[in-house]
């Protein structure tokens, strides 16, 4: 298994493996065009596995230099239960720490218990101290 950084000509790839997990919502902030730019903004912290040429898992990561998130974490049905899921935490976050940031977050949708469920495992803390609000500026999906 091969983990390397993502790119932006994964994209297609990475968003046939994230339209198809169960759990994950693509939104229009997830086009193409936003995409390209969130990985120029965040160069270093988003990973694909390999795997004799199939894609089996990704993670997207970003910071605003105090703070990393974790966004899209996904991995093929193949290769789930194997620690792939596991692995691509572990590297996001050492791209993190290479940052100087050690804290680092991931939403998970209310709807989604098996994520939770993995980040829980993993050794991560549900926070039950702060509410999450959010404010679209564009509804356009080339954005």
């Amino acid at each position: 298994m091969q983990i390397i950084e993502m790119e932006a000509d994964d994209y297609d790839e990475v968003m046939g493996l994230l339209g198809g997990a169960s759990g994950v919502v693509l939104r229009a902030v997830d086009s193409r065009k936003a995409t390209g730019r969130f990985l120029i903004a965040n160069m270093g912290l988003s990973f694909i596995a390999i795997e004799d040429g199939i894609l089996a898992g990704c993670i997207m990561g970003s910071t605003d230099g105090k703070r990393g998130y974790l966004q899209h974490l996904a991995v093929h049905p193949t290769f789930r239960r194997q620690g792939l899921g596991t692995a691509l935490v572990a590297r996001a976050l050492e791209a993190m720490a290479k940052r100087g940031v050690d804290k680092t977050h991931v939403f998970v949708m209310k709807s989604n218990p098996g994520a939770q469920e993995f980040w829980r495992r993993i050794g991560w803390e549900q926070r039950e101290d702060i509410v999450l609000f959010s404010h679209i500026a564009s509804a356009d999906p080339n954005a």
